[in-house]
């Protein structure tokens, strides 16, 4: 008896704070607080003879009734809001009477019916098989979206066919990016369990569990669904810049660059005006240069090939945009002073501060073109002492 009532008071507290200490989350609270009864502690003062009430309230509660009459009201008064539900669930996951997973399964299928159109209730319908509720939907009901459950393939298959349906019936970019996220956040868990955890076995050795063999095998499968589900979007016109920079960063990590270099120009074509997608091309170009290569032909190209992309970079993006700066400061630091780019820089640098710059220029591009002066300044030193030190060779010689 006393089990039931600390439960009952337990669930009491659990929903009373999820709800009451949320100001203006609902219109009203009374009516979600009005069908949990105080149960007295059997025994007190304050039980007197109300133990038969007391039963009846503790299996009202250990049967779920309660519960579905809250989730009943709630959802009545909020029809349209996805998060309330997302953190309905987050409260059943802390309970495990006799119909919580009738009332989930309730709960759930809630989601299928109201949100079957939304991005988010498919991201949780998906990630239900596997644990948590995605970060969206977490963000959207302010939980952190639950424990994560192990890596299991049977349960990662299902949450995949789940998404797969999605894409059907909502294919947009976001329904993708839900997706891929899933998928990279499996990726990285496979990724830091062969990293770090000692007791995967190698094959051939007795073992109880996953071997490091097969945990390898399950993250080549999840990381070639993960690059299918990128072409899928890609081919659909269902991205966004990120998209084509978490191609890069997954392709790069597995240690495929020449995917990763395909992507990043696919994205920059599609989106040329994205600064975050041109810095990350350029980096990842940049470090693919410095990698150098045994063939001075092939580093030659690669210096080539980082050149073109910087001017077209500064050609595609504007000036003002977030972040441009440090495209162009990217540029000033790669090209050689004296040179016919760096002449060419200077030129597209004076033309972008003479378009953007209300003032003399300082900051942003007045710093890039300051670099690129005090640059230039050293070069002319240097040649002036080089100058210098021919003519007194010369002059220390005497006539011949």
């Amino acid at each position: 008896m006393i089990r039931r009532w600390n439960m009952i008071r337990r669930w009491n507290m659990i929903c009373h704070l999820r709800w009451v200490s949320r100001p203006g989350t609902l219109p009203s609270h009374s009516y979600l607080i009005s069908d949990f009864h105080w149960v007295p502690r059997p025994g007190s003062a304050e039980g007197g003879d109300s133990g038969a009430d007391s039963s009846a309230a503790a299996r009202a509660v250990l049967s779920g009734a309660v519960a579905r009459v809250v989730f009943k009201n709630a959802v009545a008064a909020l029809p349209e809001r996805l998060g309330f539900r997302v953190r309905f669930l987050a409260v059943l996951r802390e309970f495990s009477f006799d119909g919580v997973e009738a009332l989930r399964d309730q709960v759930y299928d809630s989601v299928r019916q109201d949100f079957a159109q939304t991005e988010e209730g498919w991201d949780v319908l998906a990630r239900r098989h596997v644990g948590g509720s995605g970060a969206a939907a977490a963000a959207a009901a302010g939980t952190d979206g639950g424990p994560a459950a192990a890596f299991d393939p049977a349960a990662h298959k299902r949450a995949c066919e789940v998404y797969g349906s999605a894409l059907k019936a909502v294919p947009t970019a976001k329904m993708y990016e839900l997706y891929g996220t899933y998928l990279g956040e499996v990726l990285q868990e496979l990724t830091e369990s062969i990293q770090h955890e000692p007791e995967l076995q190698t094959a051939g050795e007795p073992h109880a569990g996953v071997t490091k063999e097969e945990r390898t095998a399950q993250l080549v499968d999840v990381a070639a669904q993960l690059f299918s589900c990128l072409q899928a979007a890609h081919s659909a016109k269902c991205t966004t810049p990120q998209s084509y920079i978490t191609w890069a960063d997954w392709a790069e990590q597995t240690g495929m660059g020449s995917m990763a270099a395909k992507a990043l120009r696919a994205g920059c074509e599609r989106f040329p005006e994205s600064v975050p997608l041109w810095r990350r091309r350029l980096q990842l170009e940049r470090a693919q240069a410095q990698a150098g290569s045994s063939s001075s032909n092939a580093t030659s190209s690669s210096g080539q090939k980082l050149l073109a992309s910087l001017f077209a970079a500064l050609q595609a993006t504007r000036a003002e945009a977030d972040g441009a700066t440090e495209l162009w400061a990217m540029a000033a630091e790669e090209l050689t002073p004296g040179s016919v780019e760096f002449g060419r820089l200077a030129q597209e640098l004076a033309t972008a501060c003479a378009r953007v710059a209300k003032n003399a220029p300082r900051g942003g591009l007045g710093g890039v073109a300051a670099a690129m002066v005090d640059k230039a300044r050293w070069v002319v030193r240097v040649r002036r002492n080089r100058c210098e030190l021919a003519y007194r060779a010369r002059a220390g010689a005497g006539p011949g």
